[in-house]
């Protein structure tokens, strides 16, 4: 199990996706800016970990499909999330958070389908 990623997997560019689930993260990266170079990331599964919140900047994975953060001490969602045009799966499940940001609760108003799986909301 490992407690942190590696800083280098925020500079692989053709990294589509970034299995890191069952370990002890308590944080993605350390890095101010971990998904600069991370363009083509299409899934990003970060579940069972010990996360107690998303990357503020994890709006800038433009080609992100499908975020999976279940089982983590996640309390909110970073409003930048609201941004990934491209999300069609949000599994937040047994976390902390208690609201969803309005664009993602809403999504016909945005012609697209997003499928989120969660529960104490």
């Amino acid at each position: 199990m490992i407690s942190h990623l590696p800083e280098s997997i925020s500079k692989m560019s053709n990294l589509q996706v970034l299995q890191c689930q069952s370990n002890q993260l308590s944080k993605l990266f350390d890095t101010q800016e971990p998904f600069k170079n991370l363009s083509n990331l299409h899934t990003l599964s970060c579940s069972h970990n010990q996360l107690t919140e998303l990357p503020k900047n994890i709006g800038m994975l433009s080609r992100l499909r499908e975020l999976i953060c279940n089982n983590n001490q996640i309390i909110h969602l970073p409003n930048s999330i609201t941004t990934l045009s491209s999300l069609q799966l949000l599994n937040i499940k047994n976390n902390n958070i208690t609201d969803i940001p309005y664009p993602l609760f809403h999504p016909h108003e945005y012609n697209r389908y997003i499928e989120i799986i969660c529960d104490n909301i």
